[in-house]
């Protein structure tokens, strides 16, 4: 239930938007937001990117379940805990999810593939990434 987290920010934070539920659907929720009561005040609003706050966001109770928040500076390591870099960023371009890594080395990030035969190992208390390097980019690690 998306109302459960609380209100939702503009990308700045500036705005705090509380969401209520209207009907529930099979595909999803019919929702507003409290106090836009005008189909003008929504046309305002239009293309506005809203927000949870991570703190807002339950923790994760399976211990291979993430959010790609909690992912980005996490140390990435290799199979022998070389250091490799850090993660700055999880993206998804359509085919999976793909690690952004600054190499400890230098130079251009490089992408992996975040699935378990590249990142077989998680320590999400020590913030760090297991990685079994692909032999394509062992040389863009290095």
């Amino acid at each position: 239930d998306i109302a459960a987290y609380g209100a939702l920010n503009s990308e700045d934070g500036a705005q705090r938007y509380q969401l209520k539920i209207e009907r529930r659907r099979k595909s999803g929720v019919i929702a507003r937001i409290v106090g836009i009561d005008s189909r003008e005040a929504a046309e305002a609003l239009k293309g506005t990117l809203l927000f949870i706050s991570r703190t807002d966001l339950p923790d994760p109770t399976d211990e291979d379940e993430f959010y790609r928040a909690d992912l980005v500076g996490m140390r990435a390591v290799d199979l022998d805990g070389a250091p490799l870099g850090e993660v700055i960023a999880v993206n998804n371009y359509g085919a999976g999810d793909v690690l952004e890594l600054k190499p400890v080395s230098g130079g251009n990030s490089v992408l992996l593939p975040f699935n378990r035969d590249v990142v077989p190992h998680i320590d999400k208390a020590a913030a760090i990434l297991r990685i079994d390097v692909p032999e394509s980019l062992k040389e863009d690690l290095d």
